[in-house]
Parts: structure tokens; sequence; C-alpha cells
């Protein structure tokens, strides 16, 4: 039996390879250096959209007093929609200092709003009777997308100029925007 000399692959795909590799490890190095630049925007993003996203399935589950009956739902539904929408255009008419918040201060907002979306979840759990309104959970909704818009809006606004490289900015808002 004779063995069959191993076949070197044609130069071009030689060639191919190293450059499709070497294409790849650019993008990656940028996006890991608009992460370890951007992050406190990424985490705000991050940990509002998952704290929101938490809260909106226990919408139909909040406790009526009976002021909104079986309508509750759909006016948390409503209120979280515009309080959003308004939340989002909220740095425009803030104080320019508001409207930009340092990146410390982004991630305190984001903090404020897990906790409480955890609180919302907890109220719509074990709500004591004494306690529960109709109108309290409309105004805690709309607080908390009021700042998730907020938070949206500043943290995408923000990421582009946490960058170090001016280059890598439109990286910082395309990344963002996933």
């Amino acid at each position: 039996p004779t063995l069959a000399a191993p076949t070197l692959p044609d130069e071009s795909q030689q060639l191919a390879q190293p450059a499709a590799a070497a294409a790849r490890r650019p993008r990656a190095s940028r996006t890991a250096a608009v992460l370890a630049d951007a992050w406190p925007a990424v985490v705000a993003a991050l940990l509002k959209s998952t704290a929101l996203n938490a809260a909106f399935p226990f919408f139909t589950y909040a406790p009526s007093s009976g002021q909104l009956g079986d309508a509750l739902p759909q006016a948390l539904f409503y209120g979280r929609i515009f309080a959003d929408i308004a939340g989002r255009f909220l740095p425009r008419f803030l104080p320019r200092r508001l409207g930009s918040p340092r990146p410390a201060g982004l991630l305190l907002a984001a903090a404020a709003l897990a906790s409480g979306a955890a609180l919302f979840i907890a109220y719509v759990a074990s709500a004591p009777p004494r306690l529960v309104s109709d109108a309290a959970s409309v105004a805690a909704v709309a607080a908390l997308w009021l700042l998730g818009g907020y938070c949206n809006t500043a943290a995408n606004v923000m990421a582009p100029g946490l960058v170090r490289r001016p280059a890598l900015a439109p990286r910082a808002s395309a990344l963002m925007a996933l």
C-alpha cells in the first residue's frame, strides 16, 4: 500500500485564509475596544431592557382596587407606551447637566430603574390589600418607563462620546442600536 502525499491547497486558498482571518480580527478588536470604553452605556442599556422586559408580563397580574377593574392591564400598557416615548424625548428638554448625564449617573439611573422594576414585581406578587391602588400602579409603571426611555436615549447618545478613538464612534452607535 502506498501512502498518498499530502496535498497542499492551491495558492489562492492559502492567500484567502489568512486574509479572511485578518479581516475578522480587526473587527473583533474594534468591537472589544468600543465595549471597553463604552461599557457604562452598554451595561445601563442592558440593565434597563432586562428589568423592564421582566416587569412587563406582570401587567395582567397586577391587583386592582376596582377603580379601573378589568381595564387596569390596558391602562398599564398604554401608560407604558406613552411614558416610554416621553422618556426618550426627556434628555432634549432637561437642562444640559441632566440631559447628558455622566456614566456613573446613567448607571445609577439604570440601577434605580431595575430596583423599581423588582419592587413592582414584588407588589404584583404579594401586595397587601390595603396597599392596592390602580392609580399607584399606573403611576409606578409610567415612572419606570419614563426613566427607561430616558436611560435608553442617554445611553445611545453617550456611547459614541465614551470611545477614546473617534474613528470608533460609529461602531459604538451601531452596537447601541442592537
